[in-house]
């Protein structure tokens, strides 16, 4: 199940930027209490970058950062990718752990709403480089182009993202012996 997020309280586990960049959504997903109980008991507190309780162990798919109309919206960006870069490299440490370090991890879609217009980004990584790519501008709140693209994110995350994270991390830690 895709669920939304709240997460303008969620800090970055470890954050070595000692800038607290923060988003304000998430798109995650569900994983099961089952495996959240598995893990707790093996001493893996979060599956994220976050020990903020709704993505510690859903980690997100999709985030969402919003900025008031006259506030500084290139800020937005910058505050996404602190916080893509950090899953990027949760992510990483996850699959090194399951024996799969050259995995390559889906671009992460990105969010940005300053004042009412929303504009799509995505951070790509790369096997030694990690690049957010421009911005296009999907719409108005007022407009049906954004409950669309947040549909079509949502389905994202459940047909594409939770698949991957199930087949490469979920799935591989679970079958790793308890330590």
């Amino acid at each position: 199940m895709v669920q939304c997020e709240n997460i303008t309280t969620a800090a970055i586990i470890n954050d070595q930027t000692g800038s607290s960049r923060k988003a304000d959504f998430a798109i995650t997903f569900n994983v099961e209490d089952s495996v959240v109980t598995d893990f707790a008991g093996r001493g893996l507190e979060t599956l994220s970058h976050s020990s903020y309780q709704p993505v510690c162990y859903s980690p997100p798919a999709v985030s969402l950062e919003t900025k008031l109309e006259g506030e500084r919206g290139h800020e937005a960006g910058l505050q996404l990718c602190i916080w893509a870069y950090a899953h990027v490299m949760t992510l990483k440490q996850l699959l090194h752990k399951t024996g799969r370090p050259n995995t390559m991890i889906p671009a992460l879609p990105l969010l940005v709403v300053h004042g009412g217009k929303w504009h799509f980004n995505y951070f790509e990584i790369g096997t030694d480089s990690a690049t957010r790519w421009a911005q296009v501008t999907i719409g108005d709140t007022a407009t049906t182009q954004v409950i669309a693209a947040v549909q079509r994110l949502a389905e994202w995350t459940a047909v594409v993202d939770c698949p991957w994270f199930v087949e490469n991390i979920l799935d591989p830690l679970l079958n790793l012996p308890h330590e």
